[in-house]
């Protein structure tokens, strides 16, 4: 079944694959260290290595400790454990320390509006690539939950836009891209996240039927193609926080819809300790999944001794899945890791999710002939490429469509600019933009490109 790949990802990454690192592989021995025999599943190898570690071990697993990355749980020198790192987010590698040095790729809304599944494998493979290449083995990412609130501050982050069946249909290859990449991918956020206006303390009131028709798709759709996590959201449930919610953590996510991977908290969002509900991992620390709570809680029977080895293996999984274990990645968050191709396939991918409606001759624009371009709106020159928060990547470069439009028509610096598109001008193609801040000279500017009061055989855009 499309759960049960979680459980057997295939053969983890060649080395070879990612050549720009020094990779090795790790110097374990399958004698000393059998959960190294890449002869064994994923599931195998995992149930293997929980088999040799101690208590406090498993305990590291289910909380952020280390430091770097958005979020880090340790390493475990003594049996070769990876420390996880984790990086936002989903639509690319977010470095704030170090600007400009991943590519900015289009929203995840976008993508979902390109329908198409190979631009979604494309995108997932490209960021899953740069996530490795920065050291990260977990992209926060895709998010998949619906646009039912138009005002959403987090609507570009999700690729399912108004469409469970979109969702379900556009998160498979992006999964399946990033997690080809060598890196966990992460669907989120569950369940419910469709606001973000009192997003901490709001109480989302769902019915089964149509958490199950609308809401859980894009999730089943993550499930079916087999992602290594997800990530519970801020909200209330029914009353429930989502991150201690037994309902919609243990028996929706994890029994019902088979998800073998592990669940983490969104940063800050867990409320107690609730590995009995359904949750795996607390991040980005420990202020209630920590060593005394969770020994606690075994001593009076509230968690028993399987559920702590069930996180630990539903953690490890994947990440043997996806070769974690087998290539040492010295890769830093240093890294330049944009190329000139991921440039050329954002672009790419960009183009293909516009829809063209009506085009009367104006496009392509023809160099050639003697144009008078009209564009309106602050964007013009100052365009918003991405939102903020977990999905904002600082770009290298934002070539306005001011200046991209003056390039395609072979307008040089301090050439073609034709103000209010001055009927008396003459000669070759020019550009005039208004920002609106005034209103007269807005309006006037659109009242001639609409009455065509431009002298000669021209063409605008309006």
């Amino acid at each position: 079944s499309g759960c049960d790949t979680t459980l057997a990802l295939g053969p983890p990454p060649s080395p070879s694959g990612h050549k720009m690192i020094a990779s090795a592989a790790f110097a374990f021995s399958g004698g000393d260290r059998p959960w190294m025999s890449t002869a064994d599943t994923p599931a195998q190898r995992a149930a293997t290595l929980v088999q040799h570690m101690t208590l406090a071990e498993k305990i590291q697993l289910t909380h952020g400790s280390c430091g770097g990355y958005v979020g880090n749980v340790c390493g475990i020198g003594r049996l070769g454990v990876p420390a996880i790192k984790m990086n936002d987010g989903p639509q690319g590698f977010r470095d704030n320390a170090h600007p400009g040095s991943s590519t900015a790729w289009p929203c995840s809304l976008a993508i979902g509006a390109t329908f198409d599944r190979s631009a979604a494998e494309a995108w997932g493979a490209a960021m899953g690539d740069e996530f490795f290449r920065k050291g990260a083995n977990v992209q926060l990412g895709p998010g998949v939950c619906l646009a039912r609130v138009p005002r959403n501050g987090r609507n570009f982050e999700y690729i399912s836009g108004e469409d469970p069946h979109l969702g379900y249909e556009m998160v498979q290859p992006a999964v399946r891209g990033i997690q080809g990449a060598g890196v966990v991918a992460n669907a989120k956020h569950w369940a419910n996240n469709n606001q973000e206006t009192d997003r901490t303390s709001v109480d989302e009131e769902v019915d089964e039927r149509t958490q199950f028709e609308l809401y859980y798709p894009p999730f089943e759709g993550a499930i079916a193609a087999g992602v290594g996590s997800a990530m519970c959201s801020y909200n209330k449930i029914r009353t429930r926080w989502s991150c201690e919610n037994p309902e919609t953590l243990q028996r929706d996510l994890k029994e019902r819809l088979g998800f073998r991977g592990w669940v983490m908290s969104d940063w800050g969002a867990t409320h107690s300790m609730s590995l009995a509900q359904g949750l795996d991992q607390e991040m980005p620390g420990a202020d209630f999944m920590n060593a005394a709570a969770i020994e606690a809680a075994l001593d009076s029977g509230e968690v028993d001794a399987s559920r702590i080895d069930d996180a630990a293996l539903r953690i490890l999984t994947p990440l043997f899945g996806v070769g974690a274990f087998d290539i040492n990645n010295t890769n830093t968050q240093r890294n330049n890791v944009s190329t000139p191709a991921h440039t050329a396939l954002a672009r790419s991918l960009a183009a293909r999710s516009v829809v063209l409606l009506k085009n009367n001759g104006v496009l392509p624009l023809d160099r050639t002939a003697p144009l008078r371009v009209a564009l309106f709106g602050k964007s013009a020159r100052a365009p918003v490429v991405g939102g903020g928060g977990s999905g904002a990547v600082v770009p290298a470069f934002v070539p306005s469509p001011y200046d991209a439009i003056r390039a395609r028509l072979g307008l040089s610096a301090g050439t073609g600019d034709c103000g209010l598109l001055d009927a008396s001008e003459a000669g070759g193609p020019c550009v005039a933009q208004s920002d609106g801040d005034d209103t007269v000279a807005a309006y006037e500017l659109a009242r001639r490109a609409r009455l065509n009061e431009i002298a000669g055989d021209c063409r605008r855009l309006q």
